[in-house]
């Protein structure tokens, strides 16, 4: 009876050193990095369209570092609710007036393995965006703000947040959080930072890519 306590009792602890070890899931070294890209050409031996087009995608790409926690037996553990948020403040044009854009999207990823290495991800805005509200001919010009947020999809609860921009972090950070409350006065275009996978590149580099949390059945 008492050995069967004792295991009983060691599962217990085991359980919540597991659960105490996901509270405090944490990524670090993130790092965002923004460029403007033409659509990528694919060739095919079938096909050729013969356009040309100088429209740019904005990228942001975010690389980050999980942590490492074993599941047993030499094993990761696996993150199976990821949310990464993507807001983007530019200068825009409105209605004939200078204005702030507030740009938004969530993507959420499932299987994350917790392996302590440098993982990534990908988001794009499409050139019709920035077409519409930015400056068309000199994409350089925009003033640009990037804050990715990584949460748990069910808790709401943050492993890591960055920003890049001119100006220091805290103050960005405020920033974000004004524009985003009911309160801020911004052009808002929600969902319009769309996944790799909704865009021309979502074929490279696959391997290295996140994979997408299944969606359930309506």
């Amino acid at each position: 009876m008492q050995k069967i306590w004792f295991v009983i009792l060691f599962i217990v602890m085991s359980c919540t050193i597991i659960t105490a070890q996901s509270n405090r899931l944490e990524f670090t070294n993130i790092k965002i990095k923004t460029d403007f890209l033409a659509t990528p050409i694919y060739r095919l031996d079938n096909f050729s369209s013969g356009l040309k087009s100088n429209k740019k995608w904005l990228i942001v790409n975010t690389s980050y570092k999980v942590p490492q926690f074993k599941a047993g037996q030499g094993m990761n553990q696996w993150l199976d609710d990821l949310r990464v948020e993507t807001e983007i403040i530019f200068s825009a044009l409105y209605q004939g007036r200078s204005v702030w854009a507030y740009a938004t999207g969530k993507t959420e990823y499932w299987a994350v393995e917790l392996d302590g290495k440098e993982h990534r991800t990908m988001v794009v805005v499409p050139p019709q965006v920035l077409q519409r509200y930015g400056s068309a001919k000199n994409y350089k010009n925009l003033q640009l703000y990037v804050r990715v947020s990584f949460l748990d999809s069910k808790t709401n609860s943050l492993y890591g947040r960055a920003i890049v921009g001119a100006g220091a972090d805290a103050k960005l950070n405020s920033y974000f959080e004004t524009l985003s409350g009911p309160l801020g006065s911004a052009l808002r275009l929600p969902n319009v930072v769309m996944p790799l996978e909704k865009s021309p590149w979502a074929l490279i580099d696959i391997d290295y890519q996140e994979m997408l949390k299944p969606e359930t059945g309506k």
